[in-house]
């Protein structure tokens, strides 16, 4: 983990969704999420699990270290319903080892899935970081979580597919206490989910968006978090979401931010996917789809 101190912002920066669990101890005290709320019901009591998605620290460290076995199984059957991309160019060699697979060969279960980009592929290709917010409104079900993953999955699939650019995911959480305009304390974490060679890795986008990696692990990061400071800014509170364009400077080159989940565009997996695809559109993100 590194971390960048920029004055009362905080911005902790982990290598994959395993080095962000392993920060956050399992024996954590149950003190702060018990207590948020003094009125407590169905959607507003941050101790149920349909709030924090895990019974307790054990199994949110669970979810992130080996991902999330029912959001797996549903993404990977959403994305089966994606458009699938066309690779511009010449028609490519198959083999068992590469540098990353062929997702629709791959599904299929094809053992020569596996693609080497020629040097001249490689060449000229910028790298473009799409920065997911794990963080969201406690209102948004996890139907439309997991369908939006399988739609950022899908996107990466068609930009890469064009051959325009390489793409990096980075999953961001972020909290803001507010004490007065002046007078401000922010505390981030940003994780890298996939690096521009990787392939992509379904299994730990899953465990990085599941509810306890932001309402367990990242409430946790809040609480043991030591900043002078910060004790009487939080006064044992988990603060606003923050947005990530707070620290846009401190992100890789060519960082784009992606929409929050919604309930209404992430309805479907492809519905979901067609508002990824005109979010990037706009920003001048070159998809190539059927």
């Amino acid at each position: 983990m590194q971390t960048i101190q920029k004055k009362s912002d905080t911005i902790h920066f982990f290598g994959g969704i395993s080095e962000f669990a392993d920060r956050n101890p399992a024996a954590a005290s149950d003190e702060w999420i018990k207590g948020r709320y003094q009125i407590k019901t169905e959607l507003t009591d941050p101790s149920r699990l349909s709030f924090t998605g895990a019974n307790d620290m054990a199994e949110a460290l669970d979810y992130a270290r080996k991902g999330w076995p029912e959001g797996l199984a549903t993404m990977q059957t959403a994305r089966a319903s994606m458009p699938r991309p066309n690779a511009r160019g010449a028609a490519r060699d198959y083999d068992v080892a590469g540098m990353y697979p062929d997702a629709a060969r791959s599904a299929a279960g094809d053992p020569c899935s596996m693609i080497t980009p020629t040097e001249g592929e490689l060449k000229g290709q910028s790298i473009i970081s799409l920065v997911i917010q794990c963080g969201y409104n406690c209102g948004i079900d996890a139907a439309s979580v997991i369908n939006q993953a399988a739609a950022i999955c899908s996107l990466v699939d068609a930009l890469e597919a064009s051959g325009s650019a390489r793409i990096e995911l980075t999953g961001y959480h972020g909290t803001r206490c507010l004490r007065s305009d002046a007078d401000h304390h922010a505390l981030h974490a940003l994780i890298t989910l996939k690096s521009a060679h990787d392939p992509l890795d379904l299994a730990r986008l899953a465990g990085a968006l599941h509810p306890s990696s932001h309402r367990r692990l990242f409430f946790r990061m809040i609480e043991a978090h030591e900043q002078a400071g910060w004790a009487a800014s939080v006064n044992k509170n988990y603060g606003m979401n923050s947005n990530p364009s707070s620290i846009i400077d401190h992100m890789p080159a060519q960082s784009l931010i992606l929409p929050n989940p919604s309930n209404t565009t992430d309805r479907t997996p492809v519905t979901s996917f067609h508002a990824l695809s005109e979010w990037a559109t706009h920003h001048g993100l070159n998809t190539t789809t059927a």
